[in-house]
């Protein structure tokens, strides 16, 4: 199969299967509950790796050929990641919500 038709199966089948099943358990609301005051959302330390898989193959897709839709959706993460940082450069919504004290390293 040639490279052309695995980056256009993944920008109009993969990519949205994906996006559904990482919003069932609100993987990427984690970063938004960062930005007001709610609850901590349940979930597993490493939800954030999901968003951040889902990030990469997205910017992929869309090197490869321009997709409004999809450009909005992961620009709408983007701007999630950049809020949910800590001043210190710090990013992992689960520690940050659940276990603040118990946070790893910053490094840099």
């Amino acid at each position: 199969m040639l490279l052309a038709a695995v980056l256009e199966r993944l920008r109009r089948v993969t990519l949205p299967t994906q996006y559904a099943q990482m919003e069932k358990p609100g993987a990427s609301k984690t970063f938004a509950a960062l930005q007001v005051t709610i609850p901590a959302l349940p979930g597993y330390f490493f939800n954030d790796s999901d968003v951040y898989k889902w990030a990469e193959a997205a910017a992929w897709a869309l090197a490869a050929q321009p997709d409004p839709a999809l450009q909005a959706q992961l620009d709408e993460l983007i701007g999630l990641f950049e809020a949910a940082q800590q001043p210190d450069g710090y990013l992992n919504t689960y520690y940050t919500l659940q276990e603040p004290g118990k946070r790893g390293p910053t490094w840099g």
